[in-house]
């Protein structure tokens, strides 16, 4: 559903929604993006799988700050990437200090071969830095292909020496996420009550948030924040 085609009342309280929901459904993937794009070193090559989004802007600004270059690999033309490719069957022409893959792999019809083609390119000591979502609602249809559970993610990343795959939020803070992503559900009349589980999720967070740290468990979270180094040593 796109919001441009709601009536104006309804599409600025969807578009507010939509923004504030993001508070729960991007509030660890902003913190570990921020750490991560920060620890990139001046001068690095890096890789961008996926051009466009809020979370590429924040590597982008983070690339003018401390002088490093990105490249951008995308399928899609009119995302304006430095590179038209599918992933899955680019063969790098150059190599890589660091590949970003925020939100992507999810969105890839062959995971396998988009990691070999940015496990090949990387120098040695080269850095992946990724997040997926697992338990998390269907979104940029009709391509949007896979979840991933944390043991699979290892699987995936076997062949980098190391690879350290964490959980995004708690138990019961996916739980809000999953509600507040209704506003993104493609209904009309769902999207008309999204409001009142964004609601919901303010009032609830501080019980959500204080019961997952009480009672910790990996059974369930919205994704994944990975990391995963490419053997043979720093790259420079």
């Amino acid at each position: 559903m796109a919001i441009a085609t709601l009536k104006a009342p309804l599409r600025w309280l969807l578009r507010a929604t939509v923004d504030g929901s993001k508070l729960f459904t991007r509030g660890g993937l902003r913190a570990f993006t921020t750490r991560q794009f920060a620890s990139i070193a001046p001068g690095a090559d890096v890789l961008l799988v996926g051009a466009g989004g809020e979370i590429n802007g924040l590597l982008l600004r983070f690339a003018r700050e401390r002088g490093f270059a990105v490249t951008q690999i995308d399928v899609d033309p009119a995302r304006n990437p430095d590179i038209v490719a599918d992933i899955c069957d680019w063969r790098a022409p150059a190599a890589y200090d660091v590949v970003v893959m925020c939100e992507v792999l999810e969105h890839v019809h062959a995971p396998a071969r988009a990691i070999e083609s940015v496990l090949l390119p990387l120098r040695p000591g080269g850095r992946l830095i990724a997040t997926v979502p697992f338990i998390y609602p269907i979104h940029e249809r009709p391509v949007d292909y896979f979840r991933y559970i944390k043991f699979g993610i290892r699987r995936l990343l076997a062949g980098f020496e190391s690879a350290d795959v964490r959980e995004r939020d708690s138990w019961p803070e996916a739980m809000l996420v999953l509600g507040v992503r209704t506003a993104m559900s493609g209904s009309r009349r769902l999207a008309a009550v999204s409001p009142l589980f964004v609601v919901a999720a303010l009032v609830g967070y501080p019980f959500a948030w204080a019961l997952g740290r009480l009672f910790p468990a990996d059974f369930l979270t919205s994704g994944y924040l990975v990391t995963a180094v490419k053997g043979g040593g720093p790259p420079g």
